[in-house]
């Protein structure tokens, strides 16, 4: 298929924005729903997982992005969101 690099850096600069604002929302309680983990956790996950083929990385400036996707990672069932 023909892929269109501009719309992918556009893209990636709107993923930005929303994961400096999922890190803001994190300061306030410990998962994306609120206090008890759920499949809005799941989703984020993996998605984040599979931008990681991108070049996609947590920003160090994204301390609460990287606590909870650390707290994932450390679930048992976080190993079935694998890449190869």
């Amino acid at each position: 298929e023909d892929q269109v690099t501009e719309f992918g850096e556009k893209q990636r600069a709107v993923s930005t924005r929303r994961l400096k604002r999922l890190n803001r929302e994190l300061a306030d309680r410990p998962w994306i729903a609120g206090e008890q983990f759920s499949v809005a956790d799941i989703t984020a996950y993996c998605a984040i997982r599979y931008f990681r083929v991108a070049g996609f990385v947590i920003e160090p400036d994204w301390p609460e992005l990287q606590r909870w996707y650390d707290a994932v990672s450390a679930r048992p069932a976080a190993a079935a969101c694998t890449l190869r």
